[in-house]
């Protein structure tokens, strides 16, 4: 039944209304526990990142769809992934 006075509570600021709220000893430990899990996955998002960042750093699609606006490394890697090998493609059609 708390209402948080921010709309992003992984941020800096919702991390502190997080802190500062004063929980029931239950909820205080089951919010301690997802913050945990949720740094944990974090820290495997960071990993994955960096790797196939590496990964892809010389692959000229990869650089290439970034030029689209709105396109990011994320979706690069996703594009790279789902298309494949562009020259199986007979013609661009």
């Amino acid at each position: 039944g708390v209402l948080p006075r921010t709309s992003d509570m992984f941020g800096a600021t919702g991390q502190r209304l997080l802190d500062a709220m004063d929980l029931g000893r239950n909820y205080a430990v089951r919010v301690e526990s997802l913050r945990d899990l949720i740094a944990a996955y974090d820290r495997q998002v960071t990993m994955l990142e960096r790797d196939i960042a590496v990964h892809l750093r010389g692959h000229r699609g990869y650089q290439a769809v970034q030029a689209i606006n709105g396109v990011g490394p994320t979706i690069a890697a996703i594009l790279v992934a789902e298309i494949g090998d562009v020259s199986r493609f007979p013609t661009p059609a």
